[in-house]
């Protein structure tokens, strides 16, 4: 993440990361079930909802995952499978980590695909496997339907009910007064005709809730569904106010 905030939400890697899968699975299981839509429209509401807090563009990511059938048995299993996940998404290969405990372990591969950041995370446990991929870009946000669409092709390739969160990220070059930043969250969810459900709000930071009806993958938060979620945060050291766009959440930290 670029934003240093104060509000840790998930973690990508080791154990950590295999918690937020475990994590994701279980918010999704919420979803409200009805169609997909397709990644473009998904995309594009996303990218209408961001652009409407006139903040400036720092990097969108999607993080996706999976529960895998393939068996993976060992380490050398597990390496071969990334490698053939990174041959069907065009990934450049830069580098490569595993690790191996009691019962556990995982493979990352590092890498790129044309200009996006992608990163294949496997892991493995004794009655489960996972896949977790994520693609990071700075070049805007009209990358975004285009990837969401990449990993989706993925998942139905494999034959797995992939889930997929996206996360963009933005700032302002100034400390918003808390009236003000309020305003700026709510441009999020009123330009793509999103209901807010919830607000939260310190002295450091200010987060809304809401649903949007053309998206269709949901949480259940005190029985209401919720599929976006904006924040700001504010950064005094760096005179800085960064502003998050999550579906259905927020994932990482803010």
């Amino acid at each position: 993440m670029i934003g240093k905030g104060n509000r840790r939400l998930g973690q990508k890697y080791g154990k950590m990361g295999f918690a937020l899968v475990l994590c994701g699975v279980c918010f999704f299981c919420c979803a409200c079930g009805s169609a997909p839509v397709s990644g473009q429209r998904q995309g594009d509401i996303l990218a209408e909802s961001f652009l409407a807090a006139h903040a400036d563009f720092q990097e969108w990511q999607l993080v996706g995952w999976c529960k895998l059938k393939e068996p993976l048995a060992d380490g050398a299993a597990l390496s071969q499978y990334g490698y053939r996940l990174a041959e069907k998404l065009n990934m450049a290969i830069a580098g490569e980590r595993g690790t191996e405990e009691d019962n556990y372990q995982n493979d990352l591969l590092l890498g790129t695909i044309d200009t996006v950041q992608a990163e294949i995370l496997l892991q493995v446990l004794p009655e489960e496997r996972y896949l977790v991929l994520t693609l990071t870009g700075q070049n805007g946000v009209g990358e975004i339907s285009a990837n969401h669409r990449k990993m989706t092709d993925l998942f139905t390739d494999l034959q797995a009910d992939g889930q997929i969160n996206t996360l963009i990220t933005g700032s302002i070059s100034e400390i918003l007064p808390p009236k003000e930043a309020n305003k700026r969250l709510r441009r999020l969810f009123t330009a793509v005709d999103a209901k807010i459900m919830e607000q939260t709000t310190d002295e450091n930071y200010c987060s809304f809730t809401g649903y949007q009806e053309a998206i269709p993958e949901s949480v259940l938060a005190g029985g209401k569904k919720i599929n976006m979620q904006a924040a700001v945060s504010f950064d005094e050291v760096a005179n800085k106010t960064w502003v998050y766009l999550g579906s259905p959440l927020i994932f990482g930290q803010y």
